[in-house]
């Protein structure tokens, strides 16, 4: 298998808060903690493999990001999601959430990895850094997106679709579960590789749907006193918005169903499952079967990585 997403130039000068910094790099150490506590997967990587790893989980979730322009249903012709994003995130309107906004997280988020050993040695697999790489990209999507359509109502006087940050961070990790194929097609990926990639999305979409919390990370993340198992499968769906409001649950745990459950409940319902309705539309067949999907996010740890080859990059 080869790697064949484009080349881009991540290196962009800003700011971001000492917060987010801290939220960013705690996600993806929690994270690796709590679902392989003491697998030796392999030995400790040196920085030299940390930046290879993280460059080729960049070019990976970059092609993702370029690959939406196509129809999810009709590749031979355009997306309209596609062209919206696009659109949106170019667009210096909302650069705040824009491709300068990601480029500003790739950046710094990546420097503090690197410049954390205590933190990237733990890291035992490559798996992680290839979700981590999707975050920037995905994890304020459907806030842009709603800011986009919430202006363009405006100008043409109608009504506004609803707040952007309300459940944007929910919405963004059920797209990123949504683009699991979406994202083997467009690095040329194996069938046989789709298990892993789908651990790898949903690994992604735990990062993404406690994001907008970093204060509370270590609490929304960790395992211990949380509700699992046939607990969590019998909660009501009042009880579930509850629960995964107030860091309850153990996210690993929930099913994808559940995910569209709450998210469902936490927006305005102006669409089917609180997404951009034109996403909804070119991946509704995807939808669904998420919608239906029962098993927990994260299946049989430690998750074996083998997504990339090496000498392609």
């Amino acid at each position: 298998m080869s790697v064949r997403a484009p080349t881009i130039e991540i290196f962009t000068k800003g700011s971001f808060s000492a917060l987010r910094h801290y939220g960013g790099t705690r996600i993806i150490s929690l994270l690796n903690e709590a679902i392989i506590p003491n697998s030796e997967i392999r030995k400790s990587k040196d920085a030299k493999e940390l930046a290879l790893e993280l460059t080729i989980g960049h070019k990976l979730a970059n092609g993702l990001r370029l690959s939406l322009i196509t129809h999810n249903k009709h590749p031979d012709i355009l997306s309209v999601f596609g062209i919206d994003s696009t659109y949106a995130f170019n667009h210096v309107q909302w650069s705040d959430h824009g491709l300068d906004h990601v480029r500003r997280m790739h950046r710094l988020m990546d420097l503090l990895i690197g410049s954390m050993p205590d933190v990237y040695k733990k890291i035992k697999n490559p798996i992680f850094l290839y979700a981590f790489e999707l975050f920037p990209y995905f994890h304020d999507l459907d806030q842009l997106l709603t800011l986009m359509s919430n202006d363009i109502s405006e100008r043409n006087g109608l009504e506004e679709n609803d707040k952007p940050k309300k459940g944007h961070a929910l919405a963004g990790a059920v797209m990123i579960m949504a683009l699991t194929d979406k994202y083997m097609e467009s690095a040329h990926m194996d069938k046989n590789e789709r298990e892993a990639v789908e651990q790898l999305t949903a690994i992604s979409a735990i990062m993404i749907m406690k994001h907008d919390e970093p204060e509370k990370l270590d609490e929304a993340l960790s395992r211990d006193g949380k509700i699992s198992g046939e607990a969590l499968k019998k909660l009501s769906t009042d009880e579930l918005v509850n629960d995964f409001n107030n860091n309850k649950l153990d996210l690993f745990s929930l099913s994808r169903k559940q995910i569209i459950d709450i998210l469902i409940r936490t927006k305005s319902g102006k669409s089917k499952y609180g997404l951009y309705r034109e996403f909804e539309r070119e991946y509704e067949g995807v939808l669904e079967k998420i919608k239906n999907d029962e098993r927990p996010l994260i299946l049989n740890p430690p998750i074996p990585c083998q997504l990339c080859c090496r000498d392609t990059i």
